[in-house]
């Protein structure tokens, strides 16, 4: 798979391109500030959703405009023998974003997930060493959310249950009203440990040998808490 084809649409400062991509794939050069990493931005996005910067969406529509979006054409998979076309968008107003794949507009947003494939390293991702156990949850639940599709349903029930427990606190209800969002929580947080743990560990082996590579023979695994 490579990507073919890349509109943007008021995306930070890349008000109106329209690129054709090599399939040798391109070099980006330039001066600071220029959109470089904007432009890998908008690429990954339409992957995850997201920014892998951590901004929110309101932040990546540029100055003075109220939507951004973002297309992508992907060639090369023998499943889609025309290319898988994915695109984005996100209005200020209402906070609404859309997603559609080859013209077809997803009603869930994570329907849209698994049909572009990018990979991105930057410096950040140290952080999933360096970083605390937040840094690797949010990796994980990219990872997942990508390539399980049952387990975005299980985040997505949990964080509510969280939010609605949270807002009964606040709001100083009865232990009654906020206990009853607690077999939501646990369930959800009970499926979503189950799915971390199993991902891990079908991939400690091969975690095992791409450390033995680098560190001259010593073994490592992985393992979730």
């Amino acid at each position: 798979m490579y990507l073919s084809e890349l509109s943007v649409r008021h995306f930070r400062n890349l008000k109106n391109q329209d690129l054709e991509v090599p399939r040798e794939g391109v070099a980006l050069i330039g001066d600071n500030a220029q959109g470089k990493s904007n432009f890998l931005e908008a690429i990954y996005y339409l992957e995850t959703l997201r920014s892998f910067r951590g901004a929110r969406d309101s932040q990546m529509v540029a100055f003075g405009e109220e939507v951004f979006r973002v297309v992508g054409k992907t060639e090369g998979q023998s499943d889609e023998p025309h290319g898988t076309r994915v695109a984005a968008a996100f209005e200020k107003k209402g906070k609404r974003k859309r997603v559609s794949v080859n013209g077809a507009n997803s009603d869930r947003l994570a329907d849209g997930l698994g049909h572009f494939s990018a990979v991105i390293f930057s410096p950040s991702d140290v952080d999933l060493v360096s970083g605390g156990p937040a840094d690797r949850r949010r990796f994980l639940d990219i990872v997942l959310a990508l390539n399980e599709p049952g387990y975005v349903k299980s985040l997505s029930s949990y964080k509510k249950n969280l939010v609605s427990r949270n807002a009964a606190l606040k709001a100083g209800q009865p232990a009654s009203v906020v206990s009853a969002w607690d077999p939501g929580l646990t369930e959800a947080g009970a499926e979503i440990m189950i799915w971390r743990r199993s991902w891990i560990e079908s991939r400690s082996s091969a975690f095992d040998g791409y450390y033995r590579r680098i560190s001259g023979g010593r073994g490592a695994r992985g393992a979730y808490p």
